[in-house]
């Protein structure tokens, strides 16, 4: 589980099937890490994780299922976890979603 402690938006009138619609859409999460090394002290981490992801505070997570900002979720769950390596960087893809929760089935995809 995860908590954000920040939403990625996207307005709705920014994409041109909705221009009469100004719904704002949660479209991803800042998190924080939660493979972040302590000071001094390696945290273990699963093997998947690659080592130079314990050095970052936060992730960037593209969410799975999209929901308007004035609906948050009550929790959100790493989904998943995407690494590879360039000739320069690790490039990170991490993914989240929610549970579902009684509200969603009232709320229109």
């Amino acid at each position: 589980m995860v908590n954000p402690v920040a939403f990625v938006v996207l307005l709705e009138n920014l994409l041109p099937t909705s221009p009469d619609c100004n719904d704002e859409w949660v479209s991803g999460v800042v998190v924080e890490n939660p493979f972040l090394e302590a000071k001094g002290r390696a945290k273990r981490h699963p093997e998947w994780v690659p080592d130079m992801v314990t050095d970052s505070a936060y992730f960037i997570c593209a969410l799975r299922s999209w929901h308007t900002l004035d609906h948050p979720k009550s929790v959100y769950e790493l989904w998943d976890f995407e690494s590879a390596w360039t000739s320069d960087a690790l490039v990170v893809r991490a993914m989240a979603d929610w549970p579902d929760e009684p509200d969603d089935a009232a709320t229109p995809p």
